[in-house]
């Protein structure tokens, strides 16, 4: 909505003051938005934490954590097919009235569990929001866990937002093609997030799967560079959904294990803390993709650079961490 307004502003104003009021009002906008967003995590980390047995923990975080590549698979495939019949104007208000309408939904459903031994404070002071990132950088294995969420999830969003540019412009797929490869990568996160979370509750220990999972992200990110306008479109698919799979599959099990790190009675201070390099990461990771393609003209060689960090931090976690010590689970 807010880009309606903007876009209609900018194209009507006479004076030199509207173009940074606009600017101005998109700014507002997006930290509003961002600052919903951002609640998400150590809220309901809170809530299923308490609530969730040990034993299924990183898989019922798992499939909490599809909502976001179920959002974006639906929207890759809706959107381009919105915007043959409707102006994108339209388009923006269609995704503004879903939300509106999923909050409604949402709103009887609302329950509030506090953590063991906190007190309820009507006033935020600016240790909420200073205290958890100071946390997180304290000691080395909460710093390894800010980094993994910062080069992850750098890697995750530009995937996601810059594969049907990719697909279109460079590859010359049509903008529904693109679109339906990227639906498909989307579905393959989903299944990989609950896959992920299974494998870490009965098999695998969470700090190895993390690790493989950030150097699959590396060889499936430079393998986009193989990808050609001769690749026959099934070929593409497959890639796209497997470099889907390994990019977005690691949220769950990340979340869950921040949260059975975290201190008793602490899970929402430090998965807060830990959000604020997920969502940093999702700030750098588009951008930084933007400026390789500005310089290079290549998407294929944005999506190798960006694999390089995962790379890195996938191996510094298949390292032991003798600073690591999970905390006594109730029940467990």
């Amino acid at each position: 909505v807010a880009g309606w307004v903007a876009a209609g502003g900018a194209g009507t104003a006479g004076t030199p003051v509207a173009p940074l009021l606009l600017a101005l009002w998109l700014l507002a906008t997006g930290i509003v938005f961002g600052t919903g967003y951002g609640l998400l995590n150590p809220v309901s980390s809170n809530v299923l934490f308490v609530t969730t047995p040990a034993a299924m923990r990183s898989l019922v975080f798992s499939i909490k954590q599809t909502s976001v590549p179920m959002g974006f698979g639906l929207a890759g495939v809706a959107f381009p097919f919105l915007l043959l019949v409707l102006p994108w104007q339209w388009v923006c208000m269609v995704m503004a009235a879903v939300l509106v309408l999923v909050a409604l939904a949402i709103n009887p459903l609302r329950l509030v569990v506090q953590e063991s031994g906190q007190s309820r404070r009507q006033l935020l002071r600016w240790s909420d929001f200073s205290n958890p990132l100071r946390d997180v950088l304290a000691t080395r294995t909460w710093r390894h866990r800010a980094l993994m969420a910062l080069s992850y999830s750098a890697t995750q969003t530009a995937a996601t937002a810059y594969t049907v540019s990719f697909l279109n412009l460079e590859i010359g797929l049509s903008l529904i093609a693109a679109g339906s490869v990227f639906a498909i990568a989307q579905i393959g996160g989903v299944a990989g997030r609950i896959g992920l979370g299974a494998i870490a509750d009965l098999w695998v220990m969470p700090r190895l799967q993390l690790g493989l999972v950030g150097i699959a992200t590396a060889i499936f990110s430079l393998s986009m560079v193989a990808i050609t306008p001769q690749w026959p479109l099934i070929a593409i698919t497959v890639l796209c959904a497997l470099f889907g799979i390994v990019s977005i599959a690691w949220n769950g099990v990340f979340i869950a294990e921040t949260a059975a790190l975290a201190p008793a009675g602490r899970i929402g201070h430090y998965t807060g803390g830990v959000q604020v390099f997920i969502s940093l990461g999702a700030m750098l990771g588009p951008g930084l993709y933007a400026l390789i393609v500005t310089f290079s003209d290549s998407y294929a060689l944005a999506f190798a650079l960006l694999g390089i960090p995962p790379l890195l931090v996938g191996i510094l976690f298949l390292l032991p961490d003798a600073d690591s010590r999970r905390r006594p689970q109730a029940g467990a």
